[in-house]
């Protein structure tokens, strides 16, 4: 039995538990989610890599917190076991979505926890209501004039770091992105795609693997699901998006204005704007300076 650790963000739990599905040869003895990882388990997943045939690790940059997991570091101490693999990111089917950065205290959350929604914001700035501003999320000129070379960028930006590690997807993606949606925000991808990434990985190690109809998906990390952008899907070939409504959080607000998730919900898209009209009129200053 080939003993794995896999180390990588929220994709490494996926990625383990299909790498063990799609084959009786190999057994993860333990997967590493980066986000809560620091030095104090050093020890522990230093004895794991020890024990381990092969660590799969996803490119980690030299100046991470948590130094045992960064590629330069497992380079140096176990660079025969290593396999590099890519941050499996794609923002091409909503090249809208970004981040909100409040200095120190950390990302703005809303209905889509993280991610907000550029024409949102812009036809808040600009004082439009909401059904103005769903005419504008929707608006072919606008996101063209956005998104037009969203795809292309962003495949770029893949191939660039996917050349940098042992196994290349970014074909992969380019091909079959017009098939299915292959991912539901940017940076979590949907289970066609970490199979098939999954089955590249064994392919790597050298055993063989079953085919993904014996492997049962359950889209782990699609917590957050929107339409693709409007823009994307006229543009898209033969391109069908399933995704009609928005999921993410049901969001409250305590007694002193702070924003509370509470569950999931769907949304419509005025619905969505209403909550992240509400969502800004109490950080109005943080959208000061957004471009």
């Amino acid at each position: 039995m080939i003993k794995v650790v896999v180390i990588a963000n929220c994709q490494a739990v996926p990625i383990s538990r299909y790498i063990q599905q799609l084959s009786n040869e190999v057994e993860v003895i333990e997967a590493g989610v980066v986000l809560f990882l620091n030095d104090s388990k050093r020890d522990y997943f230093q004895k794991k890599f020890e024990e381990a045939d092969y660590i799969i690790a996803q490119q980690i940059n030299s100046n991470y917190p948590c130094q045992f997991v960064t590629t330069e570091s497992l380079l140096k101490d176990y660079s025969s076991k290593v396999i590099s693999i890519v941050n499996l990111f794609f923002s091409g089917y909503n090249p809208e979505l970004r981040y909100i950065r409040m200095a120190e205290k950390g990302v703005l959350r809303g209905p889509l926890e993280d991610y907000h929604i550029h024409a949102i914001i812009d036809g808040y700035k600009a004082g439009l209501s909401v059904p103005e501003t769903v005419a504008l999320y929707s608006d072919f000129d606008y996101n063209e004039k956005r998104y037009k070379n969203s795809i292309h960028n962003s495949l770029d930006e893949l191939r660039s770091r996917d050349s940098r590690t042992e196994l290349q997807i970014s074909d992969y993606i380019q091909d079959n992105l017009s098939k299915s949606k292959l991912f539901h925000t940017m940076n979590h991808p949907s289970e066609e795609l970490l199979i098939k990434y999954s089955q590249m990985i064994l392919s790597k190690i050298g055993v063989n693997y079953s085919y993904p109809s014996e492997v049962e998906k359950t889209e782990s990390l699609a917590q957050i699901t929107l339409p693709s952008n409007p823009y994307i899907v006229d543009t898209l070939k033969d391109f069908s998006d399933s995704h009609k409504v928005y999921k993410g959080r049901n969001v409250v607000f305590d007694e002193n204005g702070v924003i509370k998730a509470n569950g999931l919900k769907h949304y419509s898209l005025d619905e969505l704007i209403e909550v992240y009209f509400e969502v800004y009129d109490k950080y109005p200053s943080i959208l000061e300076n957004l471009t």
